[in-house]
């Protein structure tokens, strides 16, 4: 085609030592948004933690590291389906905590205990994204009779989690402590402080039942993976730059040879 310059095996090779991390850039970007990239790394793990807002310090990243791994093998229709539900419920049990003055993170609560599947339910009887009890949500309004079960309804679970959630916190006074209680109840993390004489969930929680020293870090995990999904959105939002060879000039394939040699220090041989 008239006009279009020839390009020599040379030009591209001058143009790679013009900015070497150009080709490799878009690669790179994608690589570290990976998921399975930051397990065991806590830096990247803290990261993604204070994106979503995580309302407490975390002292123990392995256990959230070996629990996020779980997201990062779903499947690639599981995550899909997972990530609709999501989109469909988060928003708005966010704007529901936000309401009612606790911390939006908490969102992620219900994707730890239920992957947010509204019908779904527990060998124990809980029921619902909140996973709640039958004489908890009857504690809290909800109507659970044989024909009619309330905490299969988001909106309406939602609400008897946000007034469970304020009393635990009005108790403890510490978010990890208000979940690990979600868990496995006020009285067993009661009886963990008592004897241990500390409020700190991280120096109790070898006290607490099994399952709750898992649901803790699964609350982190989930958290985790939601931040790493804004963080990759936002990643991928921001027009690609590379400073490096972002200053180029338009006609640099139609500068000769010998002077981007000499501009290099290439000797020809």
């Amino acid at each position: 085609m008239k006009g279009l310059p020839i390009v020599t095996t040379l030009q591209v090779v001058l143009f790679v030592l013009q900015s070497p991390d150009c080709l490799f850039a878009y690669a790179g970007a994608a690589q570290q948004m990976d998921l399975r990239q930051i397990l065991g790394n806590e830096a990247a793990l803290e990261t993604c933690a204070t994106k979503s807002q995580v309302p407490f310090e975390v002292q123990d990243w392995s256990k959230v590291s070996f629990l996020l791994k779980e997201y990062a093998t779903l499947g690639h229709k599981v995550r899909r389906a997972m990530e609709k539900r999501m989109s469909d419920y988060l928003p708005q049990i966010a704007g529901a905590l936000k309401e009612n003055g606790l911390p939006e993170a908490l969102q992620y609560l219900p994707l730890a205990e239920s992957r947010l599947f509204p019908e779904i339910g527990s060998p124990a009887g809980a029921k619902g994204i909140w996973q709640i009890m039958p004489a908890t949500g009857r504690n809290y309004g909800l109507v659970i009779n044989t024909v009619t079960d309330e905490r299969i309804d988001p909106e309406k679970s939602t609400q008897a989690a946000i007034q469970l959630l304020t009393k635990l916190y009005e108790e403890f006074g510490d978010w990890a402590l208000v979940i690990a209680a979600y868990n496995c109840g006020p009285s067993r993390v009661r009886r963990a402080i008592l004897k241990s004489d500390c409020d700190n969930y991280w120096d109790i929680d070898h006290l607490l039942p099994s399952q709750t020293r898992a649901y803790v870090p699964a609350f982190i995990a989930a958290a985790c993976y939601a931040g790493h999904r804004h963080l990759k959105a936002e990643a991928y939002e921001t027009p690609f730059e590379a400073p490096a060879y972002a200053a180029i000039q338009a006609n640099f394939w139609l500068q000769p040879v010998g002077a981007l040699m000499s501009a290099k220090n290439i000797l020809s041989v």
